[in-house]
């Protein structure tokens, strides 16, 4: 399988003169594949075919433009991309990462040779630019060098990815060179651009994710150093040094740069001049050249800023549809994604607004990694929750403090009084802080202190505890979320807990989400009186939590994830 993927991903342009793509060909396969097998990933592919074929109808019909030819060929390149990336999904666990990148390195070095064997063939582009400085620009079998560099580029993302999650390997690390090399070749700024931003992101969220074990280890500390300085000369050498590159530095970020000009700012005067004139119903899809709309803006070529054209060509449905899909992969992101996951997404929205095709089964193979990668680490969740669900009902039961606090019971606390888990106690005065101190038995012998609404109930019950005033009123009040979104940062960067636990309320949302941003695991309890109903803290938690505890066997269907262990009191 890998040999084929590596196949496909070096050749699969070679006859885009054909407007055919060999990846569309994988997707019909897939596509009859979840048919026959009655699979029921069929039943997905079948719901989103059916919303691409109402919404390439709607758009003809709303903007008036009856080209239901240029409309059933947009909704079928639609329907086989999503059967691709459902595809990508659901196989891109199994797929060897290693063994595809050499495959790949191998191939992508092999065409390179021949390129420069044959230096006057379609395998370059004459330079483009205005400086005269004139170098021939690497394209191999794809239809320009700017597309090159971005294939090169999401390969050295998944090359770094492969490097940190797993033992060092030379041959991935010598095909990450092969592709930086041959990404230099074509002389793509955007591809470069796109991995000088994916790849830092990546390498962040790692370390924030790893961020203990790096501190507790010097080895790993000046490893991380020496990988940042080594990112940091590569990416300023190559813009600085190469002459294409370097030139274009100061005209790009004065908006003057060619490829800008092309890719973003004048698609998007037309964008804004297309909505006007149609009153946001859109041009129609295939409308944008040749069309009376197009001619009168002297458009002559499709748009390479991918959300740009589709919008313009939708209007409204147009942008609706955009959002949706930005949105479903950012929700995913934020909730279950990994490092790779998120850098991947930085990365395909980055080119989808510089370059490229919507109908281009790239982005959707990109896309595919996404979900596949954040359904991974949903899977990981889902295990985990069910392991611990056979906890005892009673919170304040042996079992029940294990699952709050680790593997000690209360009697072990109560005898260990060198307990080294520090932990954050965070919550609103009254009920809420009252949840919490019932859990004395888990927390009395561990290094703690609260953070609670500065009030006399609060200081009467933790008169003897080292407690920090937040800002209150809190619910619903955007002022006392900012507020306590900084003194989250400030509190939780200085006392660095190992346990952030909260009976709610709003105080606790800052708390949890800069927790996990500084490697806190985060433990919420829904308070007693909720026994069919989610509070609104514990909605906007739920997914950053660690452990869902919920005290009614009823709410365990508000939060399908939460662990019933019984009543606090």
């Amino acid at each position: 399988m890998e040999l084929l993927l590596a196949a496909l991903a070096v050749f699969h342009k070679i006859l885009y003169g054909t407007g055919l793509d060999l990846f569309y060909v994988l997707g019909a396969a897939a596509f009859l594949w979840y048919l026959i097998g009655k699979n029921k990933a069929f039943k997905l592919i079948f719901i989103l075919s059916g919303i691409t074929l109402i919404y390439s109808a709607a758009v003809q019909v709303l903007s008036g433009s009856y080209d239901f030819k240029a409309a059933s060929l947009f909704a079928a390149h639609t329907i086989l991309n999503i059967s691709l990336m459902v595809w990508t999904c659901r196989n891109v666990g199994k797929i060897r990462l290693k063994f595809f990148l050499y495959a790949v390195a191998v191939l992508l070095g092999l065409s390179t040779i021949a390129a420069f064997v044959f230096k006057n063939s379609f395998l370059w582009r004459a330079q483009e630019y205005e400086s005269g400085l004139g170098p021939l620009r690497l394209r191999l079998f794809y239809p320009e060098p700017a597309y090159l560099s971005y294939v090169c580029a999401i390969l050295i993302v998944l090359t770094v990815y492969h490097l940190i999650s797993t033992s060092f390997s030379l041959k991935v690390a010598g095909s990450g060179l092969v592709f930086l090399a041959v990404m230099i070749l074509s002389y793509g700024m955007g591809g470069m651009i796109t991995c000088a931003v994916a790849i830092p992101v990546l390498l962040m969220i790692y370390v924030i994710s790893n961020r203990n074990s790096i501190l507790d280890d010097p080895l790993k500390k000046a490893t991380w150093a020496t990988i940042g300085v080594i990112l940091l000369v590569i990416v300023v050498g190559i813009i600085s040094l190469s002459p294409v590159y370097g030139m274009r530095i100061i005209p790009l970020l004065s908006g003057q740069d060619n490829g800008f000009v092309y890719t973003f700012k004048r698609p998007f005067s037309w964008f804004v001049r297309i909505m006007d004139m149609t009153g946001w119903k859109g041009a129609g899809i295939g409308q944008l050249v040749g069309s009376d709309i197009g001619n009168s803006l002297g458009i002559v070529l499709e748009f390479k800023n991918s959300f740009l054209r589709v919008m313009s060509e939708g209007g409204i449905l147009g942008i609706i549809l955009i959002f949706g899909i930005v949105m479903a992969l950012l929700i995913q992101c934020l909730l279950y994604g990994n490092e790779l996951a998120v850098a991947l997404f930085i990365f395909s929205m980055l080119m989808q607004f510089s370059t490229g095709n919507f109908e281009d089964p790239f982005h959707w193979i990109v896309y595919g990694i996404i979900l596949g990668e954040c359904a991974k680490v949903k899977l990981e969740k889902k295990k985990e929750q069910v392991t611990l669900s056979s906890s005892n009902d009673n919170l304040l039961s042996q079992q029940g403090y294990a699952v709050i606090g680790g593997d000690k019971t209360p009697d072990e606390n109560r005898g260990d009084s060198s307990s080294s888990i520090k932990v954050c106690l965070v919550g609103s005065s009254g009920g809420h802080l009252t949840h919490l101190y019932m859990l004395k038995p888990f927390w009395e012998n561990k290094d703690r202190f609260w953070v609670t609404f500065d009030k006399e109930d609060a200081r009467s019950l933790l008169e003897n505890e080292r407690m920090i005033p937040c800002y209150y009123p809190t619910n619903r009040s955007i002022k006392g979320l900012i507020i306590n979104t900084v003194l989250a940062f400030r509190v939780l960067k200085k006392e660095r807990p190992d346990l952030v636990i909260s009976a709610g309320a709003a105080v606790a949302v800052p708390f949890f989400y800069v927790g996990k941003l500084y490697g806190a695991k985060c433990i919420y309890i829904e308070v007693f009186d909720r026994i069919d109903k989610p509070t609104m803290s514990g909605k906007l938690v739920y997914p950053v939590t660690d452990r869902f505890i919920v005290e009614w066997e009823e709410m365990k269907k508000v939060y399908p994830g939460a662990i019933n262990l019984g009543s606090v009191f």
